[in-house]
C-alpha cells in the first residue's frame, strides 16, 4: 500500500472512531457526567490508534493481540476513575460500562474491514441503551412499588428526621435509613429503601422533598 494511501485509510478510521465515540460522549455530556465528550472521544481514538499499531507490530512479531488485549485493562483502570462512592451510594457505574463500550468500538474500527459495520452497529446499540431503553426505565419506574432513595443533604441528621416525616405524612413505609455522614449531622448522603403499595409518585415526590430547605440533589434507583 502506498503512503498516501495508507494515510488516508488511517485518516479515515480516526475519523470514524470520533464521529462513533462523539455520539455516546455527547449523551454523557448532555447528562452533566463524569466523562463526557472529549473523554468519550479519546478513549476511543486511543483504542482506534492501539489497534492500527498492534496490526502493524503483528507484521514483525506475528502477535496482533498484544497491545490490542492491554485496551481493556487500561479502560478499566480508566472507567474505575469515573465511579464514586458516598457510604451506600455508587455512581458512574454507567458512564464507566459506557467507556469500556466506546473502547470495543474503536477497537473494531481499528480492525478495520467488515469490522466497521459492527463499530456501527455497536453505536447504535449503545446510543439506544443509553437514551431509549432510559426513558423506557423512567416510565416503568412508576410502575415500581419499592424503590431506594437517595438524598444529597448539608445536614444529615436533620435532613434525615425531615424526609423520613415526610415520607410518612405521605403514606410511604420507610424500610431502612442511613446516611454516610453518620448520625452525628453535616454534610452526607442519605440512603433509604421506601415502599408503598400501588407505586410511587416519583415527580410529586421528588417535588416535595426538593422543597427540604437542606436538600442539595435527590435520586431514585
Amino acid at each position: 500500500m502506498a503512503t498516501w494511501e495508507y494515510l488516508l485509510n488511517v485518516t479515515g478510521q480516526l475519523v470514524l472512531s470520533v464521529v462513533f465515540a462523539s455520539i455516546v460522549g455527547f449523551e454523557r455530556e448532555l447528562h452533566g457526567r463524569p466523562a463526557g465528550l472529549r473523554t468519550h472521544i479519546l478513549v476511543g481514538v486511543g483504542a482506534t490508534l492501539f489497534t492500527i499499531a498492534s496490526l502493524q507490530v503483528a507484521g514483525t512479531t506475528g502477535d496482533a493481540g498484544r497491545i490490542a488485549a492491554q485496551i481493556v485493562t487500561g479502560v478499566g483502570f480508566l472507567g474505575a476513575g469515573t465511579i464514586i462512592h458516598h457510604g451506600s451510594v455508587v455512581r458512574g457505574l454507567t458512564t464507566a460500562a459506557t467507556l469500556w463500550a466506546v473502547a470495543g468500538v474503536g477497537l473494531a474500527v481499528g480492525l478495520g474491514g467488515r469490522m466497521i459495520y459492527t463499530a456501527l452497529i455497536a453505536t447504535v446499540v449503545i446510543w439506544t441503551t443509553l437514551t431509549i431503553i432510559r426513558r423506557i426505565e423512567r416510565f416503568l419506574e412508576g410502575w415500581r412499588d419499592s424503590r431506594e432513595l437517595f438524598v444529597t443533604c448539608t445536614n444529615a441528621k436533620k435532613t434525615l428526621r425531615q424526609v423520613v416525616d415526610l415520607l410518612d405524612d405521605m403514606g410511604i413505609e420507610v424500610r431502612s435509613a442511613g446516611t454516610s455522614a453518620g448520625l452525628s449531622g453535616g454534610v452526607g448522603t442519605l440512603a433509604i429503601s421506601v415502599y408503598r403499595p400501588g407505586g410511587l409518585d416519583i415527580p410529586e415526590l421528588t417535588g416535595r422533598l426538593s422543597e427540604v430547605q437542606d436538600i442539595v440533589a435527590v435520586e431514585w434507583r
